[in-house]
């Protein structure tokens, strides 16, 4: 015999815990954004020098091409994770829509 589920009852909250639930999505929306310029800052400033340190200690371009090649993948892993915070942006920007 199955026993029937009943149904779920909404939560009422008061005008305090929304209030305070927005403005926590709205610290992490902005949290957010700064993580991602910062990830984007570091990576341009981290092929620069990488490329600078290897020609300073005499690294042939064909193996500076390869060194780099390694941390291009790296690169795309972080991009994804970018990509993946861009998404989590976008819901948090939905959701803060919709609480207005």
């Amino acid at each position: 015999m199955v026993k029937k589920k009943s149904p779920a009852k909404a939560t009422e909250y008061s005008e305090k815990d929304f209030k305070a639930f927005k403005q926590k999505l709205e610290k992490l929306d902005r949290d957010l954004v700064s993580c991602r310029k910062a990830a984007q800052n570091v990576l341009g400033e981290m092929d620069t020098d990488l490329r600078a340190h290897l020609d300073k200690i005499g690294v042939s371009k064909k193996h500076q091409k390869s060194i780099l090649a390694i941390t291009a993948r790296g690169s795309k892993r972080v991009d994804q994770v970018y990509l993946d915070g861009i998404q989590l942006q976008e819901t948090l920007e939905e959701l803060l829509e919709i609480l207005k």
